[in-house]
């Protein structure tokens, strides 16, 4: 059963910051970066109960290519990402302001 997708503001502004550094890196990465995005985000909303629960009943999705963790839960019919952070940092930030 395919889901809903909702992103709330904190995840927007992750994609945002991540994909103005990628622009900056090389010209065209930022979108690479997204396209990436869609494809996980894609998968989640298809498979949400495919990647495992990492905190509480939030779970979490890697980018394939980029080192970025997409934090979310299932409530009812949505996938609800609440972030997209570097893999890089301290695993509690990933849940920082989440219930």
């Amino acid at each position: 059963m395919s889901r809903k997708l909702e992103v709330v503001e904190q995840a927007l502004s992750d994609l945002a910051a991540a994909f103005l550094w990628y622009e900056q890196q090389r010209e065209n990465l930022g979108m690479e970066f997204l396209e990436e995005w869609e494809n996980t985000a894609t998968y989640i909303v298809e498979h949400p109960e495919n990647c495992q629960k990492k905190y509480k009943e939030f779970r979490q999705a890697i980018l394939k290519r980029f080192p970025y963790l997409v934090t979310y839960e299932i409530e009812g019919d949505s996938v609800v990402v609440y972030s997209v952070k570097n893999a890089k940092q301290h695993p509690l930030k990933h849940y920082k302001k989440l219930h």
